[in-house]
């Protein structure tokens, strides 16, 4: 089965998903990590007993304390994801180039990737480079990264909320970027959560669904590990549902 798109490639469906057969749904943030903004939404996912998925860009990682907080996403349970090492609409997102710096900061090799913009251009080329990836799309975006009327997305959070739905949040923000407050975020964040806890609707990162595609290499031996990389991140999603299922 394929994922035509008019007058674009051609992408096998399971290598670029935009909904997920689940009970919870996967909160996905893009553009970081951003060290005024994610270790606040680590802090809040953590609070909810939730897990999430973090698309990191190559670029992102210059920044001093980014390989700390990598390491911090991982060690708390959550699912990393390759962005592109730039965010561009005109050139190849240099996947590779990214993959070896997430792996560097992190020891992880992670085969989950997110186009910048979605571009279907981007997901076919890096899939014709690597057949084990897989690029994923979004049910639902909330246009966070321009100034948001919060009380006016509050009232599209019900029915962006449905199990199986991959939401795309922003964490971070590309250096050409008009506007890059991301505190917002934060805030969409807990109304997200809120109305997952209200309706028992667990939150789950991507590594629980392609454990293979995420892999921490042990120190000792310097292969992957992908039990290693998810094994907290299906904990943390196991307290969730059996939380929920008994609510």
């Amino acid at each position: 089965m394929l994922n035509e798109r008019p007058n674009g490639p051609e992408i096998p469906a399971k290598r670029w998903i935009r909904r997920v057969k689940h009970p919870g749904i996967f909160l996905t943030y893009d553009d970081g990590p951003n060290p005024a903004v994610t270790p606040q939404l680590l802090d809040l996912l953590r609070e909810f007993g939730a897990s999430a998925t973090f698309f990191v860009t190559g670029k992102s990682l210059d920044d001093p304390e980014a390989g700390s907080i990598l390491t911090r996403i991982l060690a708390e349970g959550h699912t990393i994801g390759n962005h592109g090492q730039t965010h561009s609409q005109e050139h190849y997102p240099e996947f590779e180039i990214s993959q070896h710096r997430i792996e560097d900061a992190c020891s992880l090799r992670t085969r989950i990737f997110r186009a910048p913009y979605g571009l279907a251009s981007h997901v076919a080329a890096y899939i014709q480079k690597d057949r084990r990836v897989v690029g994923v799309h979004w049910t639902n975006h909330f246009d966070d990264w321009q100034p948001l009327d919060l009380a006016k997305v509050a009232k599209q959070i019900p029915e962006a909320v449905v199990p199986g739905s991959i939401l795309l949040l922003h964490d971070g923000a590309d250096a050409s970027a008009h506007y890059k407050d991301r505190t917002q975020t934060l805030a969409l964040t807990k109304m997200i959560l809120t109305e997952c806890k209200r309706r028992s609707i667990p939150l789950a990162g991507l590594a629980s669904v392609y454990p293979r595609l995420h892999q921490i290499r042990k120190r000792e031996t310097g292969q992957f590990d992908w039990i290693a990389a998810i094994f907290k991140s299906f904990k943390r999603s196991y307290k969730t549902w059996s939380d929920a299922y008994r609510a």
